[in-house]
């Protein structure tokens, strides 16, 4: 997965303005281990995508937050990045991030 990433980083580097279409899922099994699929394409260049799967600590909201992750893993550092999800719950993860960042620790 580490070279397949680092190779639509390269192909994506020259974007200063990129888009993705994320998604996640979780698939429930009685019968063996739950797994959690996840995925991104690209708008700017759509024949650029990536999906894998994750077996450990598996929900839906993980699903969808890895699928956002490595869509930013694979953006140009500068790069102005949109995500579309359809998780209301990712979106508000992020947003907490955001607000955890701005605190500081104090004792």
């Amino acid at each position: 997965m580490q070279i397949e990433l680092k190779t639509k980083a390269t192909l994506l580097r020259d974007f200063t303005d990129i888009q993705y279409y994320t998604d996640g899922s979780l698939q429930r099994a009685s019968t063996s281990i739950d797994s959690m699929g996840l995925g991104w394409v690209n708008v700017n260049q759509e024949a650029v995508c990536f999906s894998a799967s994750a077996i450990l600590w598996p929900s839906s909201m993980k699903a969808e937050m890895l699928a956002c992750l490595a869509a930013l893993i694979v953006s140009a550092p500068k790069a102005q990045v949109t995500l579309f999800t359809d998780s209301a719950a990712t979106i508000a993860g992020f947003a907490n991030l955001n607000r955890l960042t701005q605190q500081s620790v104090r004792k």
